[in-house]
């Protein structure tokens, strides 16, 4: 980064310095919670078989109750 500093306006040195203070006690980066792709999966799943009429609403939410249960372990 040193090589660049010479090339770089006022502003951009100032960006520079921002992340450089900031990059050692930011939080790592995560897109999506852990069991995300399980949960969406699960929901997918139950809003289609309520959808086609092969569960209940009432019996989609048990089952999404439950499934959210096992993923998060509560």
């Amino acid at each position: 980064m040193e090589d660049l500093q010479p090339s770089l306006n006022e502003a951009n040195k100032a960006q520079v310095d921002i992340i450089s203070k900031a990059a050692p006690v930011a939080n790592l980066f995560s897109s999506r919670p852990k069991g995300y792709g399980a949960w969406t999966d699960e929901w997918t799943k139950v809003s289609q078989a309520v959808g086609f009429g092969k569960m209940t609403p009432e019996q989609g939410f048990d089952e999404l109750k439950k499934k959210w249960d096992e993923i998060i372990k509560l």
